[in-house]
């Protein structure tokens, strides 16, 4: 039996032998993703503090906007959250470097009952209000850090607003 002359088989044969040699190409080079952890544990980019990564976010967001998107990068990843004062000097010290005027931090009062919580759901412990704060007008129940006061107060802002914000993750340590 004579090899077919059919130019139509041959292309065919051919595209077939391409495919299969280019999946099997492909198929070798796919590789374990690369782990977004530093050494320190922190996802890359970010800062290692005390027991905590941090990272300073210049993009200008609502305060809810910000929550969600702090969320995203790491399974503990939240709007900072600020629980004892050496955190706050350590993280002031950061931003007095940034360029940011004002950034959100995770604490809200959304219930305007006066009770504080920050995003995690804890009751907030730690409150060290700018002077005239948090101002009894109702419409301010989102928290901030002002450059005007070093970045070493809170501040009770309209959560409408926007601003630069900080996120904050636990260090991780595992593979991925």
């Amino acid at each position: 039996m004579q090899p077919s002359s059919d130019p139509r088989l041959s292309l065919l044969c051919t595209c077939l032998v391409l495919i299969w040699q280019l999946s099997f190409g492909f198929a070798m080079k796919i590789k374990k993703a690369e782990n977004p952890y530093g050494l320190n544990g922190c996802l890359r980019g970010w800062k290692r503090e005390m027991e905590s990564c941090y990272h300073v976010f210049s993009n200008r967001l609502t305060w809810h906007e910000a929550v969600k998107t702090c969320r995203v990068f790491d399974m503990t990843s939240e709007l900072v959250s600020i629980r004892e004062a050496t955190e706050l000097d350590l993280l002031a010290e950061d931003l007095k470097r940034s360029m940011e005027l004002s950034v959100w931090i995770g604490l809200s009062d959304e219930d305007r009952d006066g009770n504080w919580k920050w995003t995690d759901g804890s009751a907030a412990e730690f409150l060290p209000w700018a002077e005239g704060e948090p101002n009894k007008h109702g419409i301010n129940s989102c928290a901030s850090l002002f450059r005007g006061d070093g970045f070493e107060k809170f501040r009770a802002e309209s959560c409408k607003n926007v601003e630069s914000y900080v996120c904050k993750h636990r260090p991780n340590y595992g593979s991925s």
